[in-house]
């Protein structure tokens, strides 16, 4: 489905305007991003530290460099 159909469909459903959907559609989009983008910011931080992950009872255990 594409972005301009969802908003119709979306825009149906609710009575809201289409560009009142647009824009809280691009305003999830965009903070779904950025938090993903922190996400990995962070993960590739771990990952150039972390040496090994293990697990152990359930639990997770890493050896990270010093």
């Amino acid at each position: 489905m594409k972005k301009s159909e969802m908003i119709e469909v979306l825009a149906n459903q609710t009575g809201l305007t289409k560009a009142d959907v647009e824009r809280v559609f691009n305003g999830t989009f965009d903070l779904f991003k950025s938090e993903l983008d922190m996400v990995s910011y962070i993960a590739n931080l771990l990952a150039e530290k972390i040496l090994k992950v293990y697990q152990l009872n359930h639990e997770y255990y890493y050896i990270c460099q010093s």
